[in-house]
């Protein structure tokens, strides 16, 4: 049997499309036409983590490190179709999710910070408290506002957009796979197609000839 990287259903997942997402100045439209502060942010949030919107709305006060610009997320796929229980006794609790910590950017480092002391809110709070339903509510509303009214409107293509944008900025899919937190690595490089629109400049770094191994070539 061929290792789990290399079975079929990972290869063919590099044969899908680039997936939705927004160029910079769409998502940046969308987040200047939020109708509040609050909402601002929480798109901010969205395009600065990749986190999925159920993610987001589940990151508390203390996940976020403000001396250091980091936050920490859980991580909370949503798993469709009906599940195998294992055998055994049914679990008391839900098991704690695992969780993965992120560098952000100042830019929300800074917006975070600011909500938090405007808003006087204690460690355990909930930064978003609010639904996925009314997640996705902003997003659509923002996007109407600022002229974009497709089917990408909705908060997974700034998770999208996110990984693309890492992807442009030459930043490793394993870096990648990490800060999105994703199990299979083969997910992560479906947003590598990004790079392909024009390898040119992978090609001006290849080195391959005598003239390309001399001081200052290349690079």
């Amino acid at each position: 049997m061929l290792p789990t990287i290399f079975r079929r259903q990972n290869i063919q997942k590099l044969n899908l499309a680039l997936p939705d997402h927004f160029n910079i100045d769409e998502a940046w439209k969308i987040i200047s036409a939020a109708g509040s502060i609050r909402d601002r942010i929480f798109l901010m949030f969205l395009l600065g983590t990749g986190a999925r919107i159920s993610e987001a709305i589940s990151v508390r006060v203390r996940d976020f490190t403000p001396m250091d610009s980091s936050v920490r997320i859980p991580n909370l796929k949503r798993n469709c179709g009906p599940k195998k229980r294992r055998p055994g006794p049914r679990p008391k609790q839900k098991p704690e999710p695992e969780y993965r910590t992120l560098p952000v950017k100042p830019g929300l480092a800074g917006a975070l910070s600011q909500f938090i002391r405007d808003n006087s809110l204690a460690l355990d709070d909930l930064i978003f408290p609010f639904s996925r339903i009314t997640g996705w509510r902003i997003v659509q509303k923002a996007a109407k506002t600022a002229g974009i009214n497709d089917s990408r409107c909705h908060p997974h293509t700034f998770r999208h957009t996110f990984a693309i944008q890492a992807v442009r900025s030459g930043i490793s899919p394993i870096v990648i796979q990490q800060w999105l937190g994703q199990s299979n690595l083969f997910n992560t490089l479906i947003y590598a197609k990004a790079t392909a629109l024009d390898t040119r400049p992978f090609m001006g770094e290849m080195k391959l000839f005598p003239e390309d191994f001399r001081e200052g070539a290349g690079g």
